[in-house]
């Protein structure tokens, strides 16, 4: 296994090297769109339409906010292995 797995009905994120990683809800919301979206550039409104609704465009730094606390969970907070920065938005590798 060379990448994230996630399994949608258990909101459980395996890990390459086998381990399992719950997030809370809005936060396995953000990764599962990412996730599903996988290889594609993603900006910050779109996430947050996908995830909050309409009512919520522009809160860029709540996403931000939340990519961090992910990548701090799935473990690669300093190189973004999984989740890369990207013009106003994210990308999973």
């Amino acid at each position: 296994m060379d990448s994230l797995l996630i399994d949608f009905e258990s909101r459980l994120v395996f890990m390459p090297d086998g381990r399992k990683v719950i997030l809370p809800l809005m936060e396995f919301k953000i990764l599962a769109h990412l996730y599903s979206n996988k290889g594609n550039w993603i900006s910050c409104n779109e996430i947050l339409q996908a995830v909050w609704g309409d009512g919520w465009i522009d809160d860029k730094h709540l996403i931000h906010v939340h990519i961090c606390r992910i990548r701090r969970k799935l473990g690669n907070n300093n190189n973004h292995q999984y989740i890369s920065t990207k013009h106003e938005g994210y990308i999973l590798n």
